[in-house]
């Protein structure tokens, strides 16, 4: 293999996971692995510690390149193909895969994922499945402290049902069109209808709530609290500061 040795030209560099250093202590070692293809190999070392090593074709990225966290264990995973990201990217922290998503032509496209421990045992934490586009598009899933979401996207809007799982036997469900929604959210417990909140006519607020009693109608009242109104992964929320389980 012939070695070139070479020093980054830069004031700093901002090395993922070492953070700003001075350029001095930043060195590259490339070695040829086909000197007819131009395929070579890129190590590159802060103060004798390897933060990536890295494929390259030409003066592309080209192939598997990795980054490693101080400790040595390693940080990053991507796949290049003539410069783009194609294929995995994978995402590790204390030696545990984090995140975990593909991509073509720098895009994502296909399966995204997060993940959490516990003792040990890896978790699904979040999924969302992109399209050529870069668009969500297709199934969506997201827990968080025992509460859960399960819907859909369609061009990167909410579209269909969504089911909000509580912790408990609680749960509630409502109905998006091209991210806006169209129906009424709905809670129960214990498979009954305990409280329904009706969506306004600007589909952005909700302002009266019907509560139920074993699954008969109760009380009709008003929201006379503020409502906040926000976006959560894109999916139009709200807050209603009566309801306890509410997201």
């Amino acid at each position: 293999m012939k070695k070139i040795s070479v020093l980054f030209l830069f004031v700093t560099y901002a090395i993922i996971g070492f953070g700003q250093v001075n350029i001095k202590d930043v060195i590259c070692d490339c070695y040829f692995l086909d000197v007819s293809s131009k395929e070579k190999q890129c190590i590159e070392t802060y103060k004798n510690h390897i933060f990536s090593i890295r494929m390259y074709k030409d003066t592309l990225a080209h192939g598997t390149s990795t980054w490693f966290w101080k400790d040595g264990s390693i940080k990053y995973i991507i796949q290049y193909s003539n410069g783009l990201i194609n294929g995995d990217v994978k995402y590790f922290r204390d030696k545990k895969l984090i995140d975990s998503s593909f991509y073509k032509n720098d895009t994502l496209n296909g399966i995204y994922e997060s993940y959490y421990y516990i003792n040990e045992k890896r978790m699904l934490e979040k999924h969302f499945e992109f399209n050529n586009k870069g668009k969500r598009d297709g199934n969506f899933y997201y827990t968080l402290n025992g509460n859960s979401i399960t819907g859909n996207f369609e061009m990167d809007k909410p579209y269909g049902i969504f089911k909000y799982n509580y912790k408990g036997d609680k749960y509630a469900i409502e109905e998006f069109k091209n991210g806006d929604i169209i129906s009424s959210r709905k809670f129960f417990e214990k498979d009954q209808l305990t409280e329904e909140c009706l969506v306004a006519e600007n589909k952005k607020y909700y302002y009266k709530v019907i509560k139920y009693s074993n699954g008969k109608f109760q009380e009709e009242k008003l929201q006379d609290r503020i409502t906040t109104f926000y976006y959560f992964f894109g999916i139009p929320r709200f807050e209603l500061k009566h309801v306890y389980y509410g997201w």
